[in-house]
């Protein structure tokens, strides 16, 4: 069985029914990492990991996050706990039974937070974790393990998997294998997701037609959450949708399709109206509103689900195209990452850049 719904299979072009189909089970050994984990027991240790009241960063850092610690965990033969503040309405859980412990046994009597890659040299290695019964963790930026397998039966199992995947040297070290281990679309999401994919073929007018995912990323600032401006850093020739959308059609053309839809997506409502205006007919541009889904968890349940309805959205129906133009961003990562993408199927920002000439030279007036 695949990840994606069977309603949804005449509503997505075909290269994507395949790679998200019952092969991906294959392709990521999902039944070996199912037996890894060690069960619950009053003798187990166990990692968790937190996200709940506290600030945990955008959505691709709070899975960057989950991965890594699931990741650590089985790496001692500890099991995985997960403290989350996303409903199974959105993400229904798998794989994920909860395993009670006493948290006063954890680092210091206080959950052990990690920012990692800020400073390598402060990041305790997993094989250390075994020194304490609990564990918790939280992080709020991008991870991944340091792979140091400990000589125990748990870790020597795990690399097996690792080697069976082919995971190495992949920045991103299997996420989407793990992340469909952990998770299914729960039914909000579904619904959500089969109602923006149910307009898109309408407007499509065809069933099945080929589809290359465009996500630009403004930043932060864009959501008045932050400063940063993504790629509006860079001194960009032209209009950053054209650049963006002329990528597209350059990966239409590396892939040998034909009349493809661009599927733009972006935290600016700006640049999805221009990349629209740029190539009427072509482009459809995501109508979800972009909320930054950790900022929204003070403002209520209600206001949490709609930004999350529409950041999941965008990830899932980017996830199921034909390939992917990327933005230098975690929600980019995780897109390509959840949908499988081949190697030649994506162009990063950074190949982006260079096909439109632009320099890394920062700007304070970026052009829209």
């Amino acid at each position: 069985q695949g990840v994606v719904p069977l309603a949804f299979l005449n509503l997505i072009p075909f290269d994507a029914q395949q790679r998200l189909g019952p092969g991906l089970s294959q392709r990521c050994c999902l039944d070996e990492l199912h037996f890894l984990q060690p069960a619950c027991s009053a003798h187990s240790g166990v990692i968790t990991y937190l996200c709940q009241r506290q600030i945990c960063g955008g959505f691709g850092d709070q899975i960057y996050g989950i991965v890594t610690t699931f990741l650590r965990a089985t790496n001692i033969g500890y099991h995985f706990n997960l403290e989350w503040r996303v409903p199974s309405e959105f993400l229904q859980r798998r794989n994920t039974v909860q395993c009670a412990q006493n948290r006063s046994k954890s680092i210091k009597s206080s959950p052990v937070k990690f920012k990692f890659f800020s400073n390598r040299s402060h990041v305790l290695p997993s094989c250390s974790w075994r020194k304490h019964q609990s564990v918790v963790v939280t992080t709020n930026s991008k991870t991944t393990p340091e792979w140091t397998f400990c000589k125990t039966s748990a870790s020597a199992a795990l690399e097996v998997w690792v080697n069976q995947t082919s995971i190495l040297p992949m920045p991103r070290v299997g996420l989407g294998c793990v992340f469909w281990h952990l998770f299914s679309m729960g039914s909000l999401l579904e619904e959500a997701v089969g109602k923006e994919l149910r307009r898109l073929r309408a407007w499509e007018g065809r069933s099945n037609a080929p589809r290359i995912a465009v996500h630009v990323r403004t930043g932060d600032k864009t959501m008045k959450v932050g400063s940063s401006l993504g790629v509006l850093e860079y001194h960009w020739p032209r209009p950053v949708a054209h650049s963006f959308v002329d990528c597209a059609l350059a990966l239409e053309r590396r892939l040998g399709l034909y009349n493809s839809t661009i599927f733009f997506f972006s935290d600016s409502l700006e640049v999805k109206e221009e990349a629209e205006r740029y190539l009427p007919g072509r482009v459809y541009a995501s109508k979800t509103s972009a909320k930054h889904t950790d900022r929204m968890r003070s403002h209520g349940r209600q206001a949490l689900h709609n930004a999350l309805s529409g950041a999941l959205s965008d990830v899932f129906i980017a996830a199921m195209a034909s390939g992917m133009v990327a933005s230098r961003s975690g929600f980019s990562d995780i897109v390509i990452e959840f949908g499988g993408f081949p190697i030649g199927s994506t162009i990063s920002q950074l190949e982006c850049m260079a096909m439109n000439n632009v320099s890394a030279d920062h700007v304070r007036t970026p052009n829209l």
